[in-house]
């Protein structure tokens, strides 16, 4: 679908039944849409290009995010069930109360990205850069973080009780000081001395 043809498909959605489905967009670059609350059903957006768009409320079924740009695209209160996001970037991506399911993170870059206060649910995130993004207050549910760069991420309030980490970046990541949030946590023996330094303690 040609990018002009899909803002002429959303402006039919908007007002009709704020559906859009069974589409591609190949290589569109969409600049300040309003994509409020508009519901995504078998979409593919591939090395497309998001700037300055509003996809506050907006739902996403079964949508693939390939090679895309999405940074500092605001996506709060979405909802995402069977999404793929693969070799994109997202760094500075508002993404606070969301809730996803069984969406799959692949080689992507999210750094500053901010999931506060969302709900992660049988969500990969693989072979990304999360650094300094912020996952403060997120619930997780059979998440599952894999070779993940969380250098300088905020996990404030997010209890990490079960996660695998041993693969992940965790050094400078900010949790409270009692560091309550990796109680049971599972880390490798760097990590440990990462954390017992963070702790004031010191390894001799």
């Amino acid at each position: 679908m040609e990018q002009q043809e899909f803002e002429a498909y959303l402006q039919s959605a908007k007002e009709t039944d704020n559906t859009i489905g069974e589409i591609t967009l190949d290589h569109a670059e969409l600049v300040e849409l309003d994509l409020r609350n508009i519901d995504f059903e078998n979409v593919t957006f591939n090395h497309c290009r998001l700037v300055g768009c509003n996809a506050e409320k907006a739902s996403f079924y079964s949508c693939t995010f390939r090679g895309c740009d999405f940074s500092n695209v605001r996506f709060t209160d979405s909802y995402w069930k069977d999404c793929r996001v693969l070799e994109s970037k997202g760094d500075g991506a508002d993404l606070t109360s969301v809730h996803m399911k069984q969406t799959h993170f692949s080689d992507c870059s999210l750094d500053y990205a901010n999931f506060t206060e969302s709900l992660l649910e049988g969500v990969e995130i693989r072979d990304c850069r999360c650094r300094y993004a912020n996952f403060g207050q997120v619930r997780l549910k059979k998440t599952v973080f894999d070779h993940v760069d969380f250098s300088g991420a905020e996990f404030f309030r997010t209890m990490l009780r079960g996660m695998e980490l041993s693969t992940c970046e965790i050094d400078g990541i900010v949790v409270s000081e009692t560091l309550a949030e990796l109680k049971g946590a599972k880390i490798a023996a760097y990590q440990a001395v990462q954390l017992a330094q963070m702790l004031g303690i010191k390894i001799v």
